[in-house]
């Protein structure tokens, strides 16, 4: 099943580019292809973990390889114009990456590097809309409010 997957995907993509260059199209369909090869091999990481149960770092790596694939495209298709408010995607693909391993293997630590890297996600966005300058005095404080509560119920457990 694989190998037919993987055939089908290379066809097509060869598809493309002859069409391409033989009607010469001004687009150029690699820029819109390659992302593909980031989310097809995510896709198929998470199938064979919830086909097969093989081991919690494919799924981080699942993750962030799909997060990442349709964020190149969707910044392919914009024209890259969007690229200056859109840097808090790298350590959110990865914290997605470990929410999938907490979610389904349990992880722990995988929880805490999760909710780490999603709240320097939701930093980056909120400092590349100018959000971030009327609320940085409030940030700490309430990120420390936040984990004292997430200890205090750690505890109870």
């Amino acid at each position: 099943m694989k190998s037919y997957l993987w055939g089908l995907v290379f066809i097509l993509v060869g598809i493309f580019l002859i069409i391409q260059r033989t009607f010469l199209f001004d687009v150029n369909l690699w820029n819109f292809v390659w992302p593909i090869f980031l989310i097809i091999p995510g896709i198929a990481i998470h199938y064979n973990y919830f086909s097969k149960n093989k081991g919690t770092k494919n799924l981080i790596l699942g993750g962030t390889l799909i997060v990442y694939g349709f964020y190149f495209l969707f910044s392919i298709f914009t024209s890259w114009k969007y690229v200056e408010y859109t840097n808090f995607i790298y350590p959110l693909g990865v914290g997605i990456g470990f929410l999938e391993d907490y979610a389904f293997e349990k992880h722990k630590n995988s929880f805490v590097i999760s909710v780490i890297l999603i709240a320097v996600s939701i930093f980056m966005f909120l400092k590349s809309l100018n959000l971030y300058y009327g609320i940085e005095q409030y940030v700490l404080p309430v990120a420390f409010i936040l984990l004292g509560i997430y200890i205090l119920i750690k505890g109870r457990r």
